[in-house]
């Protein structure tokens, strides 16, 4: 697949880019983070923008990782 592919699906799915280049424990983790960040924010900050921020920053560096792993 190609690499651009992979950020975008990282990006929607944190995880999913980098299971599609078969790195499969680290995208178990970076699902995981991606989880633990929704919770945190909807439980402390009640779906802030500060929250919201973060998750998309979160979401740019999994679609990076997905990305520098495929190219």
């Amino acid at each position: 697949m190609n690499a651009w592919i992979h950020a975008i699906l990282s990006f929607l799915i944190p995880g999913l880019g980098q299971a599609c280049s078969k790195k499969y424990l680290r995208a178990i983790i970076m699902f995981v983070i991606a989880v633990v960040i929704c919770l945190v924010n909807f439980k402390w900050f009640g779906n802030s923008l500060i929250g919201n921020i973060v998750s998309t920053i979160y979401a740019l560096i999994t679609a990076y990782d997905a990305y520098s792993i495929a190219a």
